[in-house]
């Protein structure tokens, strides 16, 4: 399968998280990706040999392309019907509302939200344009697309502030009803770790799986 990861709204986003490197970016300029490119890309991927292509729609924070640019991906999806189409959606699921989640359930999306831990770890850096906490609004989307039986994994991002907290993480997104659940080191390699706020050592990335491992084998569940 040909797995493909592509951005339709270069860095723009409606939140701050402190760790991004897109907070420092022009978010005035709300780049997207124009239904010109988009059909380009398919005749591209359609070229490809691969029967199974899969594209992860990702940002920035995708949904702010509109729901109009996602229909219009699947109208020209059905134009190559020689292809199996697997679109997944990377979101921070702020924007997430009944109309984006039947949508996504009636088309077979994967959807992956970021959640990074339980409500206090995560209001801690993802944060909105006003600075606040933004767990709610995450896990209120999460609980639209749950009802839309759409049960999203997570992408959890770690920074060296958090690496002591390893296992109040996991039981954190276990609590909150996540099954798929994957953590991204954040390393910044354009600074050395120890002038960096947010960047991890090797060492510290090891001591934090380990702690992650620990604690799935004592909560002993096969999901």
């Amino acid at each position: 399968m040909g797995s493909f990861q592509v951005k339709i709204v270069g860095d723009f986003c409606n939140l701050r998280c402190s760790y991004c490197r897109n907070r420092d970016f022009d978010q005035e300029a709300k780049t997207r990706m124009s239904l010109e490119t988009l059909e380009k890309l398919f005749v591209f991927l359609n070229s490809l040999p691969q029967k199974r292509v899969k594209v992860n729609w990702h940002g920035g924070e995708p949904l702010l392309i509109g729901k109009e640019f996602f229909k219009r991906i699947v109208e020209i999806e059905k134009q190559y019907p020689n292809k199996q189409w697997v679109n997944a959606v990377q979101t921070n699921a702020t924007l997430v509302d009944h109309e984006w989640a039947k949508f996504f359930s009636t088309n077979q999306f994967h959807i992956g939200v970021s959640v990074d831990g339980n409500e206090k770890i995560h209001n801690h850096n993802r944060v909105n344009t006003a600075s606040q906490g933004t767990y709610r609004e995450v896990m209120r989307g999460v609980n639209i697309l749950r009802e839309h039986n759409i049960y999203p994994g997570t992408i959890c991002t770690i920074t060296k502030e958090v690496t002591q907290n390893a296992k109040e993480i996991l039981l954190g997104l276990v609590e909150a009803g996540f099954k798929g659940i994957a953590f991204n080191a954040f390393y910044n390699t354009a600074s050395e770790n120890t002038e960096d706020k947010y960047g991890l050592s090797d060492k510290e990335w090891l001591m934090f799986l380990i702690e992650i491992f620990e604690t799935w084998l004592a909560l002993n569940d096969p999901e």
